[in-house]
């Protein structure tokens, strides 16, 4: 976020001035920098089509045509006029879409993920790019999400619940040094950290905050964790290295040093790619009087001005075909459980198909909950794991029964006990207050999935009220996805809510 006050304003273009000589409109480049970002998303295609997106938001208010709109040079990207809507919360809340910078999606799209690949995001949290990568594959293959810090893969897993992302297992290791044992990979996002300059339009402090020594030490653990990902790479595979700075010390000068002055490095060479429709500068040749490869021209530096994004660097490498590659230890020893075993009750009630969870297997991940993991997944050793697949089986209580994340998971499978709620009642069913029940919806009390054109939001139960009316209860969570759900609804209508996601 930008600050108000002028003198932090002009301290943080003196910063900026070393990059005048690399920019082609200083002055333009200023000028959008003053400006907070718009409002970005990408939508859940596990989850929802186009179309139906469309449908979505047409729902509340036909009439207004300030909803999404799509973003040309990157698939299933919007941007959003607002996120004080409820239809925005509701499709937040229920994982049909995700808040996400949209120059971030640029690695990923260099990247490609395929159905059947084995990925790795060295770096992963706070998870967009890892959530990102699942669902351009389809929820296939695996997407394996690391990062040093614990708690900071808890978020990345609140997020793989709501997207229902059953491709992804969570570890937590030093990117520097992520282990062999956990194989090789056909992927490799190297979203290194870095001193983060090109975020300067949400978080206007961090261009004063990068001191020479700190930027020294950013290098180094930058060619450290690059190098990692090398060694990592099956031969024939790619590796994308990005930083969302503008500092050519931590772009190109950490992928020219680590291609040229190590033997891995050697073995890899910068790819020419291409994203239509979007608007970028080529890497530097030269920086300082530093020389770099000629080839750093087919790297990505992409200014705020360009686009109307934040800043960012991303290039794309390609392994080739020599060498060897390391093995992947057998995923566990202990017999495959099977999803319908553990909730024989619930698909009966709600008559999901057995034969329609084939594609899924079930792990154990506490006593209060089993995960639902994608049969596609190739994990590293089960030693390694943070997390696998989705919390979506909730343990606690007689018999099991589907989570929240596993009702928005399995609730499009279900053929009977589902209740279609309209646009004020699901207002009220996300703020979990009780519901009249409509006539001829349902005739008799019991659990049921609740749905919104057509999409499964959750829980609840219809129950009867004073011996006759039935009325349905919400057992959507109070805390989901790390909002404080009712609140964030009443904020909505609050005169003082802003225009900013505060998910």
């Amino acid at each position: 976020m930008l600050t108000s006050n002028r003198r932090d304003f002009k301290i943080s273009m003196k910063e900026l001035e070393r990059y005048r000589s690399i920019v082609d409109d200083f002055s333009a480049f200023c000028e959008v920098s003053k400006r907070p970002l718009p409002l970005a998303i990408w939508r859940n295609s596990l989850r929802v089509s186009a179309g139906e997106f469309a449908a979505w938001f047409g729902e509340w208010n036909p009439q207004r045509m300030d909803g999404p709109r799509a973003v040309s040079w990157a698939d299933l990207v919007y941007t959003s006029p607002s996120a004080d809507s409820i239809p925005f919360v509701a499709a937040y809340l229920s994982g049909l879409l995700h808040i996400q910078e949209a120059i971030s999606m640029l690695p990923v799209i260099l990247l490609d993920p395929q159905p059947s690949d084995r990925v790795l995001d060295l770096c992963a949290a706070p998870g967009n790019k890892t959530a990102s990568i699942a669902v351009r594959m389809n929820a296939g293959g695996t997407v394996v999400a690391n990062d040093l810090s614990r708690n900071r893969l808890g978020v990345v897993r609140t997020t793989i619940d709501r997207l229902g992302l059953t491709n992804v297992v969570l570890t937590s290791h030093d990117a520097s040094s992520y282990p062999k044992a956990a194989g090789m990979y056909d992927r490799i996002l190297v979203d290194v950290p870095c001193s983060c300059e090109g975020t300067s339009r949400k978080h206007w402090d961090v261009l004063s905050r990068t001191t020479d020594s700190f930027r020294e030490r950013l290098i180094n653990r930058q060619k450290l964790i690059l190098e990692r990902a090398l060694k990592l790479c099956k031969p024939g595979g790619r590796v994308v290295y990005s930083t969302c700075t503008y500092a050519p010390e931590e772009c190109e000068g950490v992928v020219a040093s680590v291609l040229e002055s190590t033997i891995i490095g050697r073995s890899f060479s910068i790819l020419r790619l291409e994203v239509p429709e979007l608007m970028s500068a080529r890497g530097l040749a030269r920086w300082n009087g530093v020389q770099y490869p000629s080839e750093m021209s087919r790297a990505f530096r992409v200014w705020p001005h360009q686009n109307d994004t934040g800043g960012f660097f991303a290039v794309a490498l390609h392994r080739d075909e020599k060498g060897s590659e390391l093995p992947v230890e057998p995923l566990d020893t202990a017999p495959e459980i099977r999803v319908a075993s553990l909730i024989p009750e619930e698909l009966e009630h709600f008559r999901i198909p057995p034969d329609s969870l084939n594609g899924y297997r079930v792990h154990r991940v506490s006593s209060k909950y089993d995960s639902i993991e994608a049969t596609s997944v190739v994990a590293p050793p089960q030693k390694m794991c943070f997390s696998r697949g989705v919390r979506a089986i909730n343990r606690k209580g007689k018999p099991n029964r589907l989570s929240t994340a596993g009702a928005l998971l399995l609730g499009h499978l279900a053929h009977a006990n589902r209740y279609s709620v309209s646009c004020p009642e699901l207002n009220a069913y996300l703020s979990r207050r009780r519901i009249e029940a409509r006539a001829g919806e349902m005739d008799h009390a019991g659990v049921v999935l609740v749905s919104h054109c057509g999409k499964t939001m959750g829980r609840g139960v219809i129950r009867r009220f004073d011996h006759s009316n039935l009325v349905l209860e919400s057992h959507f969570p109070r805390v989901w996805a790390g909002t404080q759900v009712a609140s964030r609804i009443e904020n909505i209508h609050d005169i003082r809510a802003v225009s900013t996601p505060s998910f």
